[in-house]
C-alpha cells in the first residue's frame, strides 16, 4: 500500500480508491501526467480505461482481493510515470 501511495505523489494525484466496480485516481490540474498519454494507454494497453475532463481516471476492476487490486494499481501508476 505504501509503495502505491509513493507512486501517487510525483503524479500529483489527489485521491485514489476503489468503489467495488472501478479503481479510480483523481489528479490535480497541475499533474505532470499528459492527458494524451492516458489516451494512448486506452488505445494500446488498457481497454475500458476512462479519463474525464475533470482529471479523473477510472479503470474497471473486479473485486478480486486487495493484493490483486494493489498490483493493478501499481502497474497503472508505473505506466503513467514513464
Amino acid at each position: 500500500m505504501i509503495g502505491v501511495r509513493n507512486l501517487l505523489a510525483p503524479l500529483k494525484a489527489r485521491k485514489m480508491g476503489f468503489d467495488g466496480k472501478y479503481f479510480y485516481i483523481y489528479f490535480s490540474e497541475a499533474s505532470p501526467v499528459d492527458p494524451a498519454r492516458i489516451t494512448a494507454l486506452t488505445r494500446k494497453k488498457i481497454r475500458d480505461l476512462r479519463f474525464t475532463p475533470d482529471f479523473r481516471l477510472f479503470l474497471p476492476a473486479r473485486p478480486a482481493g486487495a493484493p490483486d487490486l494493489l498490483d493493478r494499481a501499481e502497474e497503472l501508476l508505473k505506466m503513467l510515470a514513464e
